[in-house]
């Protein structure tokens, strides 16, 4: 009898300890920290911010001891929007270099470039870049355009061409006409190449 009392008494104590526990018990938690995100639109940008003002520039030019326009500014520093080339003979070829050059902060782009005037009688030959393509379907009898083979990335440049030559068949009363450049870039991101970025290109 006092085995069941004992019995009874310890498993009323069992239970009261059980309550007792599941009442105070500290369930095991953690909270993670905040993801936030911050979305910015990028840009395409020439290097504008420059001492010259453009992306589009080309090497300041002198003639040499032999009478050759020549680079005057070095590798890879162009420092001028215009270059006046004088006293001009039939069948000279003289440095001329556009390059294109992207802004520190730009998206990689896809660049192209409308040149007027090339196909003009005076001009014998133009050494365009074997990283430039001509693109027919955007270019006519005043301008052509040319693409860019591959993308440009911020801070990076391509030159479009290297020099022009004159015709031998240019006189002291041939009228030259000016060589104009100007460039369009657009991102590179959802074009896989400067082909499938054509609809977009407009240099107005």
């Amino acid at each position: 009898m006092k085995n069941k009392k004992l019995v009874t008494t310890l498993g009323a104590v069992a239970l009261l300890g059980a309550i007792g526990v599941g009442s105070t018990l500290a369930y095991l938690t953690d909270t993670t920290g905040t993801v936030t995100n911050t979305f910015t639109v990028g840009n395409v940008t020439f290097d504008d911010d420059n001492e010259v003002g453009s992306g589009l520039r080309e090497s300041d030019v002198i003639r040499d001891k032999d009478g050759n326009y020549v680079d005057n500014d070095g590798d890879n520093t162009w420092t001028v929007i215009t270059n006046d080339y004088t006293s001009l003979v039939a069948g000279e070829t003289v440095y001329k270099d556009p390059t294109v050059v992207m802004g520190s902060d730009s998206e990689v782009a896809w660049v192209f470039a409308q040149i007027t005037n090339t196909n003009d009688a005076a001009f014998a030959n133009i050494a365009w870049s074997e990283d430039w393509v001509k693109v027919d379907s955007l270019s006519t009898d005043a301008a052509v355009v040319y693409a860019k083979k591959t993308t440009i990335a911020a801070s990076e440049s391509s030159t479009i061409f290297t020099s022009v030559t004159l015709s031998k068949d240019i006189t002291g009363e041939t009228v030259i006409p000016q060589i104009e450049v100007k460039a369009f870039a657009i991102q590179a991101a959802g074009f896989d190449s400067y082909t499938d970025a054509l609809d977009q290109v407009k240099f107005n």
